[in-house]
């Protein structure tokens, strides 16, 4: 009976505090390269966050610095860190965790709601909500200088990252990856013109509908169910039933197709282009492919102009969204963008 007690005890020790750094943690690279990785979770929202932790061997007990890193679209934590085994460009990794942790970063990287191993649906604030206790949980470690954290996003990750950096000073500074200025869903929908409203109204009452269906046919005929468009190794787009209602899957992603629409629908309010401007007097750094056909160019020429000093914009020539060709781009980028963040985080 004592043992209960004491194991019940250590459980909701873990579930409501996040696990300090001295859990056990796995080594990566050899040598000069060698860093160390954690598993750490944190409470957010009712939600148990999964990320990792990675920092360098040689860390001080107090005063590193700090950097979260926010994932796009239909990506999960694991394209940050480590050398990648793929070959084709779509599953290629980003070792920029790494880079950071050589300067002397411990770097947080999660996966937020509705990619990997999240158990949420998409949700806009609640993902705002995330990176600012993302924030407050580097800070509760003691290794952490909690006037020296950074964050960095990609794509939808710096679409949120500007929209915390605006709203939480504790930012001190942030670089923005791909970053769109706006996600107007009703730009996908203008030959609708006036009854887009009429169109939202619709939507929002038959896709709830289509989830109860979805929900109690996942309980009686199973989650197995479903379609799959692949090509070669890509997943392109695919739809299952679950106890979550119908779920849309894109590579990582894995969401209701209603917290799809409401994601969007909160961009409106949202808007990241309002909250560049209200993170000066921190720096922000703005990274943008000039062949980007997913995130136009202009974008990040809004974000600029809207934003405060001190500011930069590197305009990266012949490139796209996921700055992999041609290849050696992605390492200019990833060089760049922490050597920038190493100096203003500096002592």
């Amino acid at each position: 009976m004592k043992e209960n007690i004491i194991m019940a005890a250590i459980l909701c020790v873990a579930l409501f505090f996040p696990l300090p750094i001295s859990c056990p943690a796995q080594e990566m690279g050899v040598g000069d390269d060698a860093i160390l990785m954690s598993e750490v979770f944190f409470q957010s929202e009712g939600e148990t966050v999964e990320g990792i932790l990675l920092y360098p061997t040689s860390y001080r007990e107090e005063g590193n610095p700090g950097v979260i890193i926010l994932h796009g679209l239909g990506w999960t934590r694991e394209i940050f860190y480590g050398e990648s085994e793929e070959t084709d460009l779509f599953h290629l990794r980003y070792n920029l965790a790494d880079e950071l942790c050589k300067r002397g970063f411990f770097t947080l990287i999660y996966d937020q709601r509705g990619h990997g191993g999240s158990k949420s649906d998409m949700d806009l604030v609640l993902m705002i909500k995330d990176a600012i206790n993302a924030i407050t949980y580097l800070q509760g470690l003691p290794e952490i200088d909690p006037d020296r954290i950074g964050i960095i996003g990609h794509s939808m990750g710096s679409y949120i990252a500007t929209i915390v950096a605006g709203m939480d000073e504790r930012v001190k500074a942030t670089a923005l990856w791909a970053a769109p200025a706006t996600l107007d869903v009703r730009s996908l929908f203008a030959p609708l013109g006036e009854l887009f409203p009429l169109f939202m109204a619709i939507a929002n009452i038959l896709l709830p509908l289509v989830d109860e269906i979805a929900r109690i046919m996942a309980t009686t005929i199973g989650t197995d169910v479903g379609i799959s468009l692949e090509e070669g190794r890509v997943d392109l787009v695919g739809m299952a039933l679950s106890e979550r209602g119908l779920m849309i899957k894109h590579q990582w992603l894995y969401t209701s197709l209603y917290s799809i629409l409401n994601f969007f629908d909160q961009c409106q309010e949202y808007n990241a282009a309002n909250y560049v401007s209200e993170i000066q007097p921190n720096p922000v750094l703005i990274v943008q492919g000039t062949g980007d056909a997913l995130v136009a160019p202009g974008n990040a020429n809004l974000l600029y102009e809207a934003a405060g000093e001190p500011k930069e914009l590197v305009m990266v020539e012949g490139t796209g969204h996921r700055f992999t060709e041609p290849l050696d781009k992605r390492e200019e980028v990833i060089q760049y963008t922490s050597d920038w963040i190493f100096r203003e985080l500096s002592v």
